[in-house]
């Protein structure tokens, strides 16, 4: 699956973005994860970004830290955070 994305409006990402989706168990029709790589861009600024999603419920702390990742890659290109 690939999607090209907008943050805001302002910022873009500069290519399709890949999603990956782990699995456990090869037998498994349950995914463990999803990550999601992209390279967003706002002027001349640049960076990579990569997630990893658990597919579980998972704690304000994870939340917090997948979202502070998040908004690192976001300004280091300069774009405006989530």
């Amino acid at each position: 699956m690939a999607a090209t994305a907008a943050v805001s409006g302002r910022c873009a990402s500069s290519r399709a973005v890949p999603v990956a989706v782990g699995y456990g168990d090869p037998k498994s029709v349950v995914p463990r994860d999803m990550t999601v790589a992209m390279t967003v861009k706002k002027g001349t600024g640049k960076k990579d970004i990569k997630l990893t999603i658990p597919n579980q419920d998972i704690t304000p702390q994870k939340e917090a830290a997948l979202k502070k990742q998040l908004n690192t890659g976001l300004k280091a290109a300069g774009c405006p955070t989530a």
